[in-house]
């Protein structure tokens, strides 16, 4: 029968797989820079541009490193980030939740407090999902106790009320969060 593995073994494994996450977290890293110094000299903006199959590699270095080390916040914000800087902020989104999620879940105030959900936010605006944006907002502003943000909450509501050309977009979402847990039918449709 084989040994079970003593806590010192899981220690060795766990920091040698924090390690190997790290390594690839710097590979991407780095590619990620080249990109966005190449970007921002030739066309003054980073927005777009990444070299043909860099997207794949560098989502296949996070992911493994993601994988290695599933409860480190600083690997998805980080390139959630990027794929932000880069034009990509749907994607972007996603990472930058988890990072959120994780940090929450992990009791860290780094990756989860106002400025967080503020910079969730902005992505969202630009990737035009706007239900995530306000979503957002409604966290920094919940979390924000000392009120030091207040001003980036009312400029990205503005923005936001802007771009869905709707004055009040906060009494539309709460309507169709009342339908959906009262039961009844919720299409999202504005009326």
């Amino acid at each position: 029968m084989p040994k079970e593995p003593s806590t010192r073994e899981h220690v060795v494994v766990a920091r040698g797989a924090v390690a190997e996450a790290g390594a690839l977290v710097d590979e991407a890293d780095q590619l990620l820079t080249e990109a966005l110094k190449s970007a921002e000299g030739e066309a003054g903006s980073a927005e777009g541009s990444l070299p043909v199959g860099m997207l794949e590699r560098v989502l296949a270095l996070d992911g493994a490193a993601i994988r290695l080390d599933p409860e480190e916040p600083a690997y998805p914000w980080n390139l959630g980030s990027a794929l932000s800087r880069l034009g990509f902020s749907e994607l972007a989104m996603g990472f930058l939740a988890r990072a959120i999620r994780l940090s929450a879940e992990g009791g860290e105030q780094d990756w989860c407090g106002p400025a967080a959900r503020l910079a969730l936010a902005e992505v969202a605006l630009d990737a035009a999902s706007y239900e995530i944006a306000l979503v957002a907002l409604a966290q920094a502003k919940a979390s924000d106790v000392e009120r030091l943000h207040d001003r980036e909450i009312a400029e990205l509501l503005d923005e936001l009320s802007r771009e869905q050309g709707d004055s009040l977009p906060q009494p539309w979402l709460l309507q169709l969060l009342s339908q959906l847990f009262q039961g009844g039918e919720a299409t999202g449709d504005r009326k």
